[in-house]
């Protein structure tokens, strides 16, 4: 009799550290959890849209179709998993938890590809991808003067003749203490810029640009794989990064940690 008792009490010692251990561990999640979707403007309206860049050659007329480049189209993939409770590797009592919490209010993201003009922007938390000279969104908010960083060459319009890229190997500093500083060292250069449209409800809107295809995808992929450090560093506040990729005539096949160049936050 004493035997079972003590596996009685065994086990339900055993219960209540897992109810706790899961309870806490849910707490904690869920606190982290709201900062992330805060991070992103996704907590009230739990829908984000990715923009791709379209390389449609517009000497050959108004585009018809789309044409994304095989580096950008990696990012529809890496994306896909940002907003993915399994991601965060939780122990399966708390996953059950944080799941059967979130159910029906996971976040719904879109991947798109830049309108052909400005008039086709559908508005709302967005990733952009690549620079004016292939998206239409960030030509637009290039035209309104809001990034903090900008790769020399680009422009509001979009450049006429698509294999003439006339992205050089500079980032200009637009705003903030050092307005009018350009960066120029030996890097594929990256950027990843954060800010709010006060024209459309305050969306947020992560800008990911860079020299080439590359390092667009790079500097996309520096975001989604470190969305919490970012998320704990700045938090709702606005940043702007200068990331330095390996500078190569070869293209990227594979990511690597940039360097930090340059960073800004507001």
């Amino acid at each position: 009799m004493g035997a079972f008792a003590d596996l009685g009490s065994n086990m339900l010692a055993n219960l209540v550290f897992a109810l706790g251990f899961g309870g806490l561990s849910y707490a904690v999640v869920r606190v982290a959890e709201h900062g992330f979707l805060d991070f992103f403007g996704v907590r009230e309206s739990r829908t984000m849209v990715v923009y791709l860049s379209n390389l449609w050659d517009r000497s050959k007329g108004k585009p018809k179709s789309a044409i994304v480049s095989g580096h950008e189209f990696r990012v529809a993939r890496s994306a896909g998993g940002l907003f993915d409770n399994a991601s965060l590797r939780l122990p399966d009592v708390v996953k059950a938890l944080v799941d059967t919490a979130t159910a029906g209010r996971r976040v719904a993201l879109s991947v798109e590809i830049s309108p052909n003009d400005r008039e086709g922007i559908v508005f709302s938390n967005m990733i952009v991808v690549g620079s004016t000279t292939k998206n239409t969104v960030r030509q637009h908010y290039f035209g309104r003067g809001l990034p903090w960083l900008t790769l020399c060459g680009e422009a509001a319009e979009p450049s006429p003749d698509i294999h003439e890229s006339p992205i050089k190997p500079r980032v200009h500093v637009t705003q903030g203490p050092d307005a009018g500083c350009v960066i120029d060292q030996d890097y594929n250069y990256g950027i990843v810029e954060k800010l709010r449209d006060p024209e459309h409800n305050d969306c947020t809107v992560f800008l990911c640009a860079g020299m080439r295809g590359d390092s667009s995808w790079a500097a996309t992929e520096y975001l989604v794989r470190h969305p919490r450090k970012l998320a704990w560093k700045y938090g709702n506040k606005r940043f702007a990064l200068c990331l330095g990729f390996p500078q190569s005539e070869e293209y990227m096949e594979t990511y690597v940690e940039p360097a930090l160049v340059a960073g800004y936050s507001a």
